[in-house]
């Protein structure tokens, strides 16, 4: 569980270099909600199932629990909110979760990514929105890359 708490820890990492960069963007959500993002993952309880998925890229039935478990916890996945948009505050986060993943993951955290590059998310991480989610959040990431132009 020790890489586990690695990956977490790095991530939580950079959530909140995201949220420093493009806290003008998101002003409903609080810096410490950036500080406590996934907190739920440090549990025992989570911490088993993520380990199994992503330390040894097991999906079984305890990586779902957790998966399930994290989703009623956490408020900026809009699997917690149900058929209900999500808060403003917890739309951003959410964004800015999605940023933190494609800045460590797919940009290998480089220090000189454009914004415009650190929103360009592959569409179908934008699928798991109500409609009207959806378009605030494809405004928001529309509005950050255009920020890039200026």
């Amino acid at each position: 569980m020790k890489e586990h708490y690695s990956q977490v820890d790095s991530h939580k990492h950079f959530v909140l270099k995201a949220y420093n960069r493009l806290k003008d963007f998101v002003p409903n959500m609080l810096k410490e909600d950036a500080e406590n993002h996934d907190l739920s993952k440090y549990d025992f309880s989570q911490a088993i199932g993520y380990t199994a998925r992503w330390v040894h890229m097991m999906d079984n039935d305890a990586w779902k629990k957790s998966l399930e478990d994290h989703y009623k916890r956490e408020p900026h996945h809009p699997q917690y909110f149900g058929s209900e948009r999500m808060k403003t505050r917890y739309l951003e986060e959410s964004l800015i979760d999605m940023v933190g993943s494609r800045w460590e993951r797919n940009l290998k955290g480089d220090e000189n990514a454009k914004t415009s590059d650190i929103v360009d998310f592959d569409p179908v991480y934008l699928k798991r929105y109500h409609k009207e989610d959806f378009d605030e959040v494809l405004t928001l990431i529309n509005k950050i890359k255009e920020s890039d132009k200026k």
